[in-house]
């Protein structure tokens, strides 16, 4: 599962130095973590040095369109850190 996380950030990244050669889109760390996933990600912003939390959200429920996915909601209201959420495209 890293391995195929890490193969497509890769892929993402070159696509975006292909077409924004003066935006470099640089990772230092892949996390896969097991857990409550708003817990586990206001644990690794506590724990780590961070300006900015970026999130994507798909927004599943009824009302998709008007309120954040549970876990982004979770996380926008709880963290000490700002919170960027951009909406994935439908699968």
């Amino acid at each position: 599962m890293l391995q195929t996380i890490r193969e497509r950030l890769e892929n993402f990244c070159e696509e975006v130095r292909g077409e924004l050669p003066a935006c470099p889109f640089i990772t230092d760390e892949i996390l896969v973590k097991v857990g409550n996933p708003s817990e586990e990600i206001l644990r690794q912003v506590a724990a780590g040095d961070f300006d900015l939390v970026v999130m994507g959200a798909h927004g599943h429920s009824v009302l998709g369109d008007v309120f954040l996915g549970s876990v982004s909601n979770r996380v926008v209201k709880r963290c000490k850190k700002p919170v960027l959420v951009i909406r994935l495209p439908e699968e």
